[in-house]
């Protein structure tokens, strides 16, 4: 059987929901067995059917009818998670599985041959009412449903598309494939006992084609020579620019920015935690939303003075916005030459936002994991412990814990 594709460009998490309003979206090519409507039987008030075959098999319940195959990522959005009855048996049934699982939905299913593997431990598999409980009851947790979708979508961003399809087959025919995009990375930092974590920050990263930019603002204080042996332990393309201190952070970032040999430049700060798909998610995030910046506006952050972790500006997830993070950003390299750093040490990403948008460029935010913002009282963005406080949707949890959010 040919293994069908997602296309990025029509199913994708654009709009998704992070606590959507639907239960259960079952796909349903043929009547559903005796079995499966008893599977469903604890969610069973929260289920829809869509398919060809949706009229008649589910009474007392709502069937959406005439399903378009490219409407599935719109409706599917509408849903806490997709339910295939018959494990993806047929062709059909394996495509929108895929382009359930591309916009964002998590999939649940009769364990399944096939889906394992093509989507080795990116879905629920239910034998039982009580695991479609267990199931419904986790998806119900917004943060464990949110890191089921990215690793899900992630996988088949990477794997089942129509360009990784394409690759795939050149590989096995012999023929060399174009490598991917290379990620110019600027982290700029003025602490010395910061370097250590910039550089674990960036090893640990994915991505397969990466370099490092390190900006030493206020080089004087710098061991340089030290600076360069711990540079030898990374695996990747490294450079150190040293800038004097009397030049502003958008003068460092300036200089590596010409100095960058990458496609995308992203920036990394040297205090904040990164996951090891942030960049990954970054540039498949920048293929599928078409925007000209990509980055993390929702994010999770620790606030050291209260030491509590607050999300902030939580639904702000795959979403076109007006502003992103400098920390979090990443964009084509030509593009940000044209506009380049303005020569300030604070607003300096968000002057280069304004600019952009201005002459109509798009921004857009993907999700909120692999990457926790810390907040101290030696931040460029300024702002207050109070404020994250006051505008966080849920409340603080004591301490600094990574682990739901970095994976």
């Amino acid at each position: 059987m040919f293994i069908p594709v997602a296309d990025p460009r029509v199913h994708n998490p654009i709009g998704w929901r992070r606590q959507p309003a639907n239960g259960v979206l079952a796909l349903t090519w043929s009547a559903l067995a005796e079995a499966d409507v008893g599977l469903l039987d604890p969610v069973a008030d929260e289920v829809h059917l869509y398919g060809p075959r949706a009229d008649g098999f589910f009474p007392g319940h709502h069937n959406v009818k005439h399903p378009e195959p490219d409407r599935l990522s719109v409706i599917v959005k509408r849903y806490r998670a997709v339910f295939l009855p018959s494990g993806a048996e047929s062709r059909d049934e394996l495509s929108w599985a895929l382009a359930a699982i591309a916009s964002g939905t998590p999939v649940m299913s009769r364990p399944s041959t096939v889906l394992d593997a093509l989507l080795p431990d990116r879905y629920v598999r239910v034998e039982s009412p009580q695991d479609v409980t267990n199931a419904f009851d986790r998806l119900s947790d917004e943060v464990e449903r949110g890191r089921l979708s990215v690793s899900a979508r992630r996988h088949v961003f990477m794997t089942h598309t129509p360009r990784s399809r394409f690759e795939q087959i050149l590989h096995q025919i012999g023929i060399p494939v174009v490598a991917p995009e290379r990620i110019t990375v600027l982290a700029a930092t003025k602490r010395p006992e910061q370097v250590q974590r910039l550089l674990e920050s960036f090893a640990v990263q994915r991505w397969p084609r990466k370099e490092l930019s390190l900006l030493l603002h206020g080089v004087e204080r710098f061991n340089v020579a030290e600076v360069q042996r711990l540079l030898e332990r990374v695996d990747d393309p490294t450079q150190v620019v040293g800038c004097p201190d009397r030049w502003t952070l958008g003068d460092c970032l300036n200089a590596g920015l010409d100095a960058a040999n990458g496609e995308y430049v992203a920036k990394m700060d040297d205090d904040d935690h990164y996951g090891s798909h942030h960049l990954t998610d970054l540039v498949l995030a920048a293929r599928y939303s078409g925007a000209a910046a990509v980055g993390k506006l929702a994010n999770t952050t620790y606030l050291t003075a209260s030491d509590v972790m607050v999300d902030w500006r939580i639904d702000d997830q795959e979403r076109f916005v007006h502003h992103l993070p400098g920390a979090t950003m990443l964009a084509r390299t030509e593009l940000v030459r044209r506009y380049g750093f303005r020569r300030v040490n604070r607003s300096v990403d968000s002057m280069l936002w304004e600019r952009m948008t201005a002459e109509g460029h798009r921004l857009y935010s993907t999700h909120w994991f692999d990457f926790v913002r810390v907040r101290h009282d030696d931040n460029t963005y300024v702002r207050g412990d109070e404020d994250f406080l006051k505008l966080a949707t849920r409340p603080p949890l004591a301490g600094l814990t990574l682990e739901r959010w970095i994976s």
